[in-house]
């Protein structure tokens, strides 16, 4: 899922991305979906440590939004790239 190091349980911490979230189902009442032609998101994106550390509101803040499209090969998943708990090893665009 993008973590290139260890694949144990004491390895690396990076492994969210906005699609494995998603398609899993992770923290799916944080999920926000939109249809670009007709919504737009105005609100807060966390990162999922956010929701860890309970510090999120629930139907209201969220983790991913994934703006559909005609193809579910073009949709487009957003997530803050939270450089903290369960991703704080991110080698790249933390707090993003």
């Amino acid at each position: 899922m993008g973590n290139q190091g260890s694949w144990s349980d004491y390895g690396n911490k990076f492994c969210f991305n906005g699609v494995k979230t998603w398609r899993n189902g992770w923290h799916s009442s944080y999920h926000q979906p939109l249809d670009p032609n007709f919504s737009t998101y105005d609100g807060n994106l966390y990162g999922i440590n956010a929701v860890n550390d309970d510090k999120i509101t629930e139907g209201v803040d969220k983790v991913v939004i994934k703006a559909s499209s005609n193809s579910v090969d073009n949709d487009i998943y957003v997530m803050f790239n939270r450089r903290a708990g369960p991703n704080s090893g991110v080698p790249e665009f933390g707090d993003q």
